[in-house]
């Protein structure tokens, strides 16, 4: 059997842009850049979150969510993690934050809510694996 060259080039064109967009969509770098849990993540934590979230704080001491750390973040709270690497569905923190809860437990807590910036750099956290980064 003989195949036309540019048959067989076409062929090999698109299945090169197929697997290139899939490599792409896929990546888990989201806006040209890696949300990093030090520079975006935790600073949003220590600005509207640990006043409660905080070893002794009123929130840590009802629920056992301590956000002061990478680790102890993802230790969850008494219930089990909030956190779920790569799963923006089953990650309770990002249902809390979006309002997505009963609204007697939206977080942050009877304060002003987070930034739609903040929840999307959560959120693009959460769904590039949530690393120790």
């Amino acid at each position: 059997m003989i195949f036309d060259s540019k048959v067989l080039l076409k062929v090999f064109t698109a299945l090169l842009v197929v697997v290139m967009a899939t490599a792409f969509w896929s990546s888990p770098v989201v806006g040209g850049y890696k949300t990093t849990f030090t520079k975006h993540v935790l600073p949003i934590f220590k600005n509207k979150c640990m006043d409660c979230h905080r070893l002794g704080g009123e929130g840590q001491e009802k629920s056992g969510l301590d956000l002061s750390s990478y680790e102890t973040l993802m230790k969850g709270t008494k219930h089990g993690p909030v956190v779920v690497p790569g799963d923006l569905l089953t990650s309770n923190l990002v249902v809390l934050i979006e309002g997505k809860a009963d609204h007697s437990i939206n977080m942050p807590y009877q304060t002003d809510p987070l930034t739609k910036n903040e929840i999307r750099l959560i959120k693009q956290w959460v769904k590039q694996g949530a690393m120790k980064n």
